[in-house]
């Protein structure tokens, strides 16, 4: 079986996510919009296929712990598993690399004190392509 979550900022998140929810979408200009004239839609294509990454963690302290130090700061690069991925990549390959930035990240402690885990829940969002 892949691993869905290769690599976050060069290291290995220890879990596999709960949840994973991979969708693209693509960006229009704010200029995009109906013609008042024609009412045609008039679509100013800024990018194509921008992933989405929503991811759901549960670990203990520590791997939770790990996992939020992975996507601290700015951008930063994440390999992921994606088959249906149409890139022009040779040879081909069924993990994707892009830059990505966190969403604000929610944790809820989960059991008992004795038995504590943590919930970890993010949004993964492409900011460009590439390592």
């Amino acid at each position: 079986m892949a691993t869905i979550i290769q690599s976050i900022n060069g290291g290995d998140p220890v879990l596999e996510p709960t949840m994973c929810e991979i969708s693209q979408s693509d960006l229009y200009s704010d200029q995009s919009g109906r013609s008042a004239e024609s009412g045609d839609m008039l679509l100013y294509l800024i990018k194509k296929g921008v992933y989405t990454i929503e991811l759901e963690f549960v670990g203990t302290a520590a791997q939770i712990r790990h996992i939020d130090s992975l996507i601290v700061g700015g951008d930063f690069t994440v390999v992921f598993f994606d088959e249906t991925n149409t890139e022009d990549s040779t040879p081909w390959s069924p993990y994707v690399s892009r830059k990505m930035y966190a969403s604000d990240r929610k944790k809820v402690p989960l059991g008992t004190p004795s038995g504590r885990k943590y919930r970890l829940s993010f949004n993964l969002i492409e900011t460009r392509r590439g390592s």
